[in-house]
């Protein structure tokens, strides 16, 4: 064996203890925070078919249960219930819709703030130009 091999393999044999103590030390001491279980929908851009939000609105429970969406993501300073982002889910006929935005950290941490999310049945982050 040369000695390049030796250090490959220490360098190898290295990393891997370095991500089992890593792994060990992100796991030993975790907290689970919020529901046990749940379900997440990845979207990635522009999207453009429905059958995506019927199935997050099946997950949470209907289309009339609180969903929360955050349009934080995009590039305006205020966001209302006349954001044109809900036009999407409003396609879909959800009905209990709520948008939350600040990007204000006090506000965030707020009971308030925090409440609101706390409730709903689904959390929506939308993208960033696109509005969705």
């Amino acid at each position: 064996m040369s000695p390049e091999d030796v250090m490959r393999r220490f360098r190898n044999g290295k990393s891997m203890l370095v991500c089992i103590i890593l792994m060990w030390t992100l796991t030993a001491g975790a907290q689970e925070i919020g529901p046990s279980n749940g379900s997440l929908v990845v979207v990635g851009g522009a999207m453009k078919d429905t059958e995506i939000l019927e199935r997050f609105f099946e997950l949470a429970g209907g289309v009339n249960v609180p969903i929360v969406v955050i349009p934080t993501a995009g590039p305006e300073h205020n966001y209302d219930k006349d954001w044109p982002g809900l036009n999407q889910f409003k396609i879909v006929s959800a009905t209990n819709l709520t948008v939350l935005h600040t990007r204000d950290r006090s506000v965030s941490n707020s009971k308030a703030f925090i409440e609101l999310i706390r409730n709903a049945r689904g959390v929506w982050f939308s993208g960033g130009l696109s509005g969705g």
